[in-house]
């Protein structure tokens, strides 16, 4: 699936890479419609797609990064392979289940 990197973004702690692609928010839609007894508060919220680079550090070493990237920052095309379930326990994350798209996928 060809993923565009729009762009950057703060998380006051961190910092992500934004994604668009048109297919996702249908695709993300299909998968909260499958899996809605299972999901939490935050899982039924919206799709936001993005690449973490840096998460839980000091609001100051997470500005520098950003300021950093943005810089020298233009937009880019990746190439995603697959979706991956996780599981939260409470502080590390369990991956459950690899599920990669297929090679006829024309995204």
């Amino acid at each position: 699936m060809l993923l565009q990197v729009t762009g950057l973004k703060s998380m006051g702690r961190g910092v992500m890479y934004t994604l668009d692609n048109p297919d996702l928010p249908a695709l993300h839609r299909h998968l909260q419609r499958q899996w809605e007894p299972w999901l939490s508060p935050q899982d039924k919220q919206g799709l936001r797609p993005h690449i973490t680079v840096q998460n839980k550090v000091d609001p100051a070493v997470a500005r520098a990064l950003h300021e950093e990237l943005a810089a020298g920052f233009q937009p880019f095309a990746a190439q995603g392979t697959g979706l991956a379930l996780w599981a939260y326990k409470g502080g590390p994350w369990e991956l459950k289940q690899q599920f990669m798209f297929g090679k006829d996928d024309p995204n």
